[in-house]
């Protein structure tokens, strides 16, 4: 897949609506982003452009969304899924500061088959964003303590 253009601005509330009301979720809204005809191939790395343009949070979801089609498999016969040895390798480079035993095999692979709802053995986007989730709540409740008592 490929990287955030900053020409479809323009196009994101109508990509949104058509995404959600197709039922079709963030993954939805995500491929048809990527899939946009107007779409032009963005640099690979992240310029000013992006950094002049977008919010912290717009850039924070764009690459969120970079880095899971980074890890899907261009030559896989399913499209838009994370391997399981993919998704290890993600773990290990992604995530080694924020998760433990990174470099565990069986502990990926459990971690890969609690994230697997419909038990296809592959990561769809709305099973990583169950991972970005179970990963970012518990810092949003430390971040709330914090701030519970610097204000006691």
């Amino acid at each position: 897949m490929g990287r955030w253009d900053p020409l479809l601005a323009q196009q994101l509330p109508g990509l949104l609506s058509r995404g959600w009301a197709t039922g079709q979720g963030i993954q939805g809204f995500c491929l048809q982003l990527l899939r946009s005809p107007n779409r032009k191939r963005a640099p690979r790395e992240r310029g000013s452009e992006m950094a002049d343009c977008y919010t912290e949070l717009e850039r924070a979801v764009v690459i969120l969304v970079e880095n899971f089609y980074k890890y899907v498999s261009k030559y896989s016969l399913v499209k838009n899924k994370i391997s399981k040895s993919s998704f290890r390798k993600m773990l290990q480079k992604e995530l080694n500061h924020m998760l433990t035993d990174t470099g565990n095999r069986k502990a990926a692979d459990k971690l890969i088959e609690n994230l697997d709802a419909n038990h296809d053995g592959r990561i769809s986007f709305d099973e990583y964003w169950t991972l970005i989730g179970g990963i970012t709540s518990p810092i949003a409740n430390l971040i709330r303590q914090q701030e519970q008592q610097s204000s006691s």
